[in-house]
């Protein structure tokens, strides 16, 4: 799932996409060098340039992903 957008992500915006990363890892007990997780990861940013753009939205979307 690739997405186009001319949006740019700002430092606020990978704070924010890294911290439903961190926080799924976290319950997941993932490492983040993880193929898998990488793969979420890139999922994270395709969504965020969507337009999902809050991290309870971006959280909902993982929540049926289990890796």
């Amino acid at each position: 799932m690739v997405f186009s957008s001319f949006d740019v992500l700002g430092s606020d915006d990978l704070t924010m996409l890294r911290g439903v990363l961190d926080d799924l890892c976290c319950e997941q007990k993932l490492d983040t060098k993880d193929p898998q997780t990488q793969a979420v990861a890139r999922d994270l940013i395709n969504w965020w340039l969507f337009g999902v753009r809050t991290p309870a939205n971006l959280r909902q979307i993982l929540e049926p992903i289990t890796i």
